[in-house]
């Protein structure tokens, strides 16, 4: 019973560290711009600040360039490039709780494999003990093992509810 036991928490942490690492392994970088360097002249402007300042002002492209002093090719530039990122990350955004849930799908079924596969273990040697061929302590541990995947189960719902509330 406890190699069996130590092999189902193998497993369930194989799962765990699975959904924790829901992002893959970055490839080794050799380009500069893959490590975070920037390359050419340093910007001037802050093109997030500038996104921002205009859509919180309601400006147009023409306010928004005599506001910072800059060509309205800039700030067209500016609120593009502000887009485009702020699409990005809400793309990877998705991919990641995908991913997490992807994963925590797969612990709650093994879980659940686990608990019926107990349940009917339970019911083997309690069958077992009323024809005298298992001890009640057979019994009382296989009722054990069974709370213990319920719980199990139980404890990943409540987790998994407000996890995903949030």
């Amino acid at each position: 019973m406890s190699e069996a036991y130590e092999n189902d928490m193998a497993a369930e942490q194989e799962i765990l560290d699975r959904i924790a690492a829901a992002e893959p392994e970055p490839e080794e970088a050799t380009d500069p711009r893959q490590r975070g360097r920037r390359l050419g002249r340093p910007k001037k402007i802050d093109a997030r600040g500038v996104a921002r300042w205009r859509r919180t002002n309601g400006a147009s492209i023409a306010q928004t360039a005599e506001h910072f002093g800059i060509s309205p090719r800039v700030v067209s530039k500016a609120s593009a490039e502000h887009k485009e990122a702020v699409r990005l990350w809400i793309e990877d955004r998705e991919d990641q709780d995908w991913r997490q849930l992807d994963a925590a799908s797969e612990l709650l079924t093994m879980k659940i494999r686990k608990l019926k596969e107990a349940g009917e273990e339970a019911d083997r040697i309690r069958e077992a003990h009323r024809n005298g061929e298992a001890s009640y302590e057979d019994v009382l541990d296989a009722m054990g093992t069974v709370r213990f995947w319920a719980s199990s189960v139980g404890a990943f719902n409540e987790g998994r509810d407000s996890l995903w509330r949030s």
